[in-house]
């Protein structure tokens, strides 16, 4: 329809780029606790449009919605190619309509990610679902983006590079409601497809010290298989001491499992210790705002774990 005329084109296009919803319908509500579907249900948006045919196979609705966030992200992503100018006009065009943006994606280098959400300046809820994805390397270039200033809310989960994160709050002073659920990369088994042999964790860890983290992963890795999820510290003090209008607050990070899981996985306490320094560095910086607080701590099980057990035993 919007190549019928103009008026067709100014009237269809914010409908089709002012709400972008990626996710398979109800991922939403049926990952919320029980007592938080009905909010979590009235406070969504809905897109003007079908966003595909339902599949009854979940697996295939989540393939699907993370296939369809890939390709709406590679839309906006940066290229060389020559005579680009009118193609990158467009972007800025489409990407200055959206308002509300949730999609599951890959872990990327960070100036990539940004490159893309860079064309989003007037977006205002931001949601993300991001997925590790094996051999994605962080890249070493410096690029100064523009920060997203009309940020109302912010919704992140997954794994993400730290310095995207910390673009994403360089402006936080209009966010009203802030998820973190944040996970540093993979290491050992728990990166299936990318594992580091048990003779180089040691190497590994050591490496991870340097940067500014001091003795972060001080851990005994011997008998265990695997080295769980870890919470991602990656907050600077200047972003949280500008988060001033701050209403929600929603933080989540691995919690240890049962007794049998805590004999078979190791657990981070550094990263553990971090994290809770940064949620505590939040608290304070957020108290005289904030109205709501949600503190979710999920324990750690096994890639195998029978989809018979409940949310309550593990996540």
């Amino acid at each position: 329809m919007v190549r019928v005329s103009k008026a067709y084109h100014s009237a269809v296009q914010p409908l089709l780029w002012t709400i972008i919803e990626m996710h398979r319908p109800g991922f939403h509500t049926q990952t919320a606790h029980n007592a938080l579907r009905i909010e979590e249900a009235t406070s969504r948006m809905t897109p003007p449009y079908n966003t595909g045919p339902r599949s009854n196979q979940q697996y295939q609705q989540a393939q699907k919605a993370l296939i369809q966030g890939e390709k709406f992200l590679n839309v906006f992503s940066s290229g060389e190619t020559p005579g680009e100018r009118l193609v990158e006009e467009r972007k800025k065009e489409l990407g200055a309509l959206v308002r509300w943006l949730c999609l599951p994606t890959h872990f990327t280098a960070p100036n990539s990610m940004a490159r893309s959400f860079a064309h989003f300046v007037n977006l205002e809820h931001l949601e993300i679902s991001c997925y590790w994805k094996p051999n994605s390397g962080l890249d070493e270039s410096k690029v100064q983006l523009p920060a997203l200033q009309n940020l109302k809310t912010l919704k992140l989960r997954g794994y993400f590079p730290e310095e995207f994160v910390r673009w994403l709050l360089t402006e936080p002073d209009r966010i009203e409601e802030l998820h973190l659920a944040v996970l540093d990369r993979p290491i050992g088994w728990s990166d299936s497809e990318n594992a580091i042999p048990e003779d180089q964790i040691f190497d590994y860890l050591e490496e991870m010290t340097e940067g500014g983290r001091t003795k972060v992963e001080e851990v005994d890795l011997e008998g265990q298989e695997y080295v769980t999820a870890r919470a991602l510290a990656c907050l600077v003090p200047e972003s949280i001491s500008r988060l001033v209008s701050l209403k929600t607050l929603h933080l989540c990070k691995p919690g240890v499992g049962t007794e049998y899981e805590q004999r078979m996985m190791c657990y981070s306490t550094p990263s553990d210790e971090r994290i809770l320094r940064e949620w505590s560095a939040l608290f304070r910086a957020t108290r005289k705002t904030l109205q709501h607080l949600i503190l979710d701590q999920r324990p750690i099980a096994e890639e195998n774990t029978g989809d018979s057990n409940s949310n309550k035993v593990s996540l």
